[in-house]
């Protein structure tokens, strides 16, 4: 990293020479007060850099820090959603101020800034007796942030597109709404979109409706499209009292994409709350929104065994299905539960990304596959469920013998059921011979009426 303050020729080579450029965007950062005030900081490097990244700072070891550690956050969260190096001056997590947090301060310039030139600790800060409200609430709010810009690919990366209110056009003034997205079009589970929102005002609630209705290339820039349905999660969430709050869905039914390009995201931005227990319902937190297609994906088709019958002489059996196919949702993989009984669970239960699945049971088992398609939102399709397939040994199949031309016996197995087929023409089909017989012993017998005519019999096992 190199610092460069003054701008020009010296600045653009260091630039070009070195990964990070920390040159005067703190002054823009101190001074910012609108959206528009943060949009023009960022541009105004856009313009001078281009894809060069920037050290994002709001402050330095030689530059006076906020009296309210909450414009330090600010700072931070408007920060954190664009290309470059967001930075933390050490101990603003912890709520250091312009004249608090360390051992020792000194006057630079007429600014109060932390003594660096003896030894010096944050030790004050940490003390108990000086965690006034607020200040524990900070660092989980920092942490958010980071997390949510480690996870987010399009957080991180150049592609930015500030966000204006439905209606009129413009900005709204104290929230920085910027859409930040991985490939320009690019539908939203397979290229991360996020929108991005951070309130400029700490003391107020602020909201408003923001235009995502952006053609680019002749498609929505985000990936949107009209007949599909959206949803989005805070991957900035607060999740210090409440850990699983990014994982929520903030749309209860999601909202057609038609709805979202005609009356935009709609989002409210808490302030700063007065008591511990409003953390839990209402933090001050960034909203960084992660669009999801959660439009349910086609059900699979049907799924097979490897056989037209609803048997298999085996005790492993392969369940199979066709792929399914969603260009815009994408398939992450399937659901599947194999039971011995419809719907159930369990002979296995679990997310395969594979289209078959090969199991193994008990021979006499009845085993039922049931499968949904899973998109890449982790939204589930329709389900679909097989045939009961029946495991047969194949030493049960029963071997027939004419002891005499009346009288008729089978291996059989007990407690299997069996059914007697007959014709008198091969040339015609065979029909049931009498009722079905449950086997008591290894061998069953059937007496043939030395009246009837010449016959031809076959034995079945019922499964």
């Amino acid at each position: 990293m190199t610092e460069s303050l003054d701008g020009g020729a010296v600045t653009y080579r260091s630039n070009r020479h070195f990964d990070v450029l920390n040159e005067s965007l703190l002054f823009d950062l101190q001074n910012a007060a609108t959206a528009n005030d943060y949009r023009n900081a960022f541009d105004a490097r856009r313009t001078a850099y281009g894809q060069g990244l920037v050290l994002l700072n709001n402050t330095s070891h030689d530059e006076q820090t906020y009296a309210d550690p909450y414009q330090a956050l600010i700072r931070y969260l408007a920060c954190a959603t664009i290309d470059g190096a967001p930075m933390t001056f050490y101990g603003e997590e912890l709520g250091v101020s312009t004249t608090f947090g360390f051992d020792a301060y000194q006057q630079n310039f007429g600014k109060t800034i932390p003594n660096f030139m003896v030894y010096n600790s944050l030790q004050p800060i940490y003390a108990p007796a000086n965690r006034t409200y607020g200040l524990d609430q900070l660092w989980p709010v920092y942490a958010a942030a980071n997390a949510a810009r480690q996870f987010s690919p399009a957080l991180r990366s150049s592609n930015r597109y500030y966000l204006n209110q439905v209606g009129n056009g413009t900005s709204q003034p104290n929230i920085f709404s910027v859409a930040k997205y991985e490939t320009a079009n690019g539908a939203p589970n397979f290229n991360d979109v996020i929108f991005a929102f951070t309130t400029l005002d700490r003391n107020t609630g602020q909201g408003g409706n923001f235009d995502v209705n952006i053609s680019q290339n002749g498609s929505n820039l985000f990936g949107i499209q009209p007949g599909r349905i959206y949803n989005v999660k805070n991957i900035s969430a607060y999740t210090a009292m409440e850990p699983n709050r990014r994982n929520v869905w903030l749309w209860p039914e999601g909202i057609a994409g038609s709805n979202l390009l005609a009356n935009g995201v709609y989002v409210a931005l808490n302030p700063v709350p007065a008591s511990d227990a409003a953390w839990s319902t209402a933090p001050f937190e960034a909203q960084y929104l992660k669009l999801y297609d959660v439009t349910p994906p086609p059900a699979p088709g049907a799924i097979t065994a490897g056989t037209t019958n609803n048997y298999v002489f085996t005790n492993v059996v392969t369940f199979t299905w066709p792929t399914v196919i969603d260009a815009q949702g994408g398939i992450s993989g399937y659901a599947v539960r194999i039971g011995t009984t419809p719907g159930g669970a369990d002979v296995f239960a679990a997310l395969i990304t594979t289209n078959a699945i090969t199991v193994t049971n008990n021979f006499g088992a009845y085993l039922y596959a049931t499968v949904t398609a899973v998109n890449n939102a982790g939204i589930a399709s329709a389900g679909r469920s097989s045939q009961a397939i029946s495991l047969l040994n194949p030493t049960w199949l029963p071997l027939a013998n004419m002891v005499t031309p009346n009288l008729l016996n089978w291996s059989s197995v007990t407690g299997k059921t069996y059914q007697v087929w007959s014709t008198t023409n091969l040339a015609q089909p065979f029909a049931p011979f009498g009722t079905t017989l449950t086997a008591n012993a290894s061998t069953l017998t059937l007496t043939n009426n030395p009246t009837n005519a010449e016959r031809y019999f076959k034995i079945q096992m019922i499964p």
